[in-house]
């Protein structure tokens, strides 16, 4: 047979029910919180670690083409043929 209580106890325990169930509740919105911070911070690191690649990847194409539109300006020579003793290096003074 069950144990009969009197209400003064048996709102006690019911106060000490919703205290645990709140602390509970408390614990996990703090793990959340700390989960999402580290989210945060790990998004953070991504969008600029992005951003820097993103960076260097459009200043290597325009290097490219900057050296694409000066190849075509500049004629080319091959590097064997040249020498200290070219005649393009002696100059008549």
């Amino acid at each position: 047979m069950a144990r009969r209580i009197t209400p003064s106890q048996f709102r006690s325990k019911m106060r000490q029910a919703q205290s645990k169930i709140r602390q509970a509740e408390s614990k996990y919105k703090q793990a959340v919180n700390k989960l999402n911070q580290e989210i945060r911070t790990y998004n953070s690191k991504v969008r600029t670690h992005n951003a820097r690649v993103r960076a260097n990847r459009d200043r290597l194409r325009r290097e490219i083409q900057k050296l694409q539109r000066n190849s075509s300006k500049t004629p080319i020579c091959d590097v064997q043929d040249f020498s200290l003793n070219s005649p393009a290096l002696i100059h008549d003074s």
